[in-house]
């Protein structure tokens, strides 16, 4: 079985990747943290949160990932 991706669907998968990035200033805001009232409402917060920030996510986790790569090598 092979996957394979034309570059016109290749591009859309792009696309829709980068239209997920939300601006960085709302990502960073931590004004807008606050403790949840119980605990029962923490885990659909944070599901959401990670819903909307998905793109964000991925590229910190990269970033965190080439970082921790470039160290081991630079050693």
């Amino acid at each position: 079985m092979t996957i394979t991706l034309s570059n016109v669907q290749l591009q859309e998968l792009l696309h829709r990747w980068r239209s997920g990035v939300q601006p960085w200033a709302d990502f960073l805001d931590t004004q807008r943290f606050a403790m949840p009232k119980s605990l029962a409402p923490a885990g659909q917060r944070v599901m959401k949160n990670v819903e909307h920030f998905r793109s964000n996510y991925i590229i910190v986790a990269a970033c965190v990932t080439a970082f921790a790569v470039y160290v081991s090598f630079c050693q």
